[in-house]
């Protein structure tokens, strides 16, 4: 065949972008964009854990409200929470339904919140306003250019979950070209690609920021340690700024900023301030938020509304260790089986599009790893890595 034939125009392209796709980033690139996108498309506003409650903390944020605030008492439990644009309000009560009806029925999505002339409503959501707006930065893009804009309510909300989905997807996405180890990359893909994970990464929460910062502090702090060449300057840098950011996305992450202490090729001054850091905004935060906390409450049903106390619970651990130790083995051990489902399998309140998204991530996958079938045969390790994965979006499948 004639070199000019336009068959071979195309033959170099996919040749590259075939290699590209067998790669560890270019597998995590195409496995979490489509997911994200299955996932964003298909589960319903305010299906996911304690979704509604994150779009209230967001508007929150961007109307100024950073510190919680306390607004009246239920049933002698204090109220937390912010004021909140009325068609925010309206639009997402519905969530609180066992089976929430699908959004594109809801005429209260069609609803623009913005504008000084749009009334504002009291609402509570004390387990979310304890948050800093750190982890919700990405939401807050979304909101803040759906403003601009004169988005309607439900526009709003898609564009705040594309900005978290773009955030987790572009900030792994560099960690993962930036490691220097093909197995590390490996690993960081497939943790990543966890479908839970990938769920959270399509929804508003602070979680999608909070899993980012625990992954990029993760990867890097394996590479400076068990890496077997010194780690590059950069990824010291990426090491010790999610170091830091641990205190700001959840204070009981900090503790966690005491591993980078074993990085040998940091100077120990630097080691020292980076722990210190991370400690000290944790400490501040939760001395400004945790007042919240008494409104913690309101989560439960009935009497035990009344049973959830963090003072008293603080108090139990710090006063009696073991005993706290002893009850976290025999829940670990007896119900292991569950929270590790759980945490790998836990994609939201299931309604309408959610099982189907579930379904569309699974063979997203699949279909990804036979394409890629044919570069990842002869090595082993990086099969026996996707075989991991798939097994585990088989199982997630079973938990739903």
């Amino acid at each position: 065949m004639p070199e000019s034939h336009p068959s071979n125009w195309l033959r170099q392209p996919w040749k590259t972008a075939s290699a590209f796709a067998t790669t560890p980033l270019g597998t995590f690139l195409i496995i979490a964009t489509l997911s994200i996108l299955a996932f964003n498309l298909l589960i319903p506003v305010g299906t996911g854990p304690d979704e509604s409650r994150h779009i209230f903390r967001v508007a929150g944020l961007c109307s100024g409200q950073i510190l919680p605030i306390h607004f009246g008492f239920f049933d002698g439990i204090p109220l937390w929470g912010g004021k909140i644009p009325l068609p925010f309000a309206r639009a997402l009560a519905v969530s609180a339904q066992p089976i929430a009806p699908d959004w594109a029925y809801n005429h209260f999505y069609a609803q623009v919140p913005f504008g000084s002339e749009v009334t504002k409503q009291w609402l509570e959501f004390s387990n979310t306003v304890v948050y800093s707006p750190v982890p919700y930065l990405p939401a807050i893009l979304g909101y803040s250019v759906a403003a601009l804009f004169g988005m309607n309510v439900l526009g709003t909300i898609v564009l705040m979950r594309i900005c978290a989905g773009l955030f987790y997807i572009t900030t792994i996405g560099l960690v993962i070209r930036l490691l220097p180890s093909p197995g590390l990359k490996w690993l960081t893909a497939v943790i990543a690609l966890f479908p839970a994970g990938l769920f959270e990464a399509s929804i508003v929460t602070a979680d999608t920021v909070t899993n980012t910062v625990l992954i990029v502090f993760s990867a890097c702090l394996a590479a400076a340690v068990f890496g077997t060449k010194p780690a590059a300057r950069p990824l010291l840098v990426t090491l010790l700024i999610s170091a830091v950011m641990l205190g700001t996305v959840k204070p009981t992450y900090a503790p966690l900023a005491v591993l980078v202490l074993g990085v040998q090729q940091i100077r120990i001054w630097l080691r020292l301030a980076t722990m210190a850091m991370t400690v000290g905004i944790a400490g501040v935060w939760y001395a400004v938020s945790n007042v919240a906390t008494s409104g913690m409450g309101l989560m439960r049903q009935g009497d035990d509304r009344f049973h959830v106390v963090s003072s008293l619970q603080l108090s139990g651990i710090l006063h009696d260790p073991v005993n706290y130790l002893r009850v976290l083995f025999h829940t670990t051990v007896l119900y292991g089986n569950e929270w590790l489902a759980q945490s790998v399998g836990q994609m939201g309140y299931f309604s309408r599009g959610g099982l189907a998204a579930s379904v569309v991530t699974f063979i997203v996958a699949c279909g990804a790893l036979l394409l890629a079938a044919r570069r990842l045969r002869p090595d082993t390790d990086r099969l026996w890595v996707c075989l991991l994965y798939t097994s585990d979006a088989a199982d997630d499948m079973q938990c739903v």
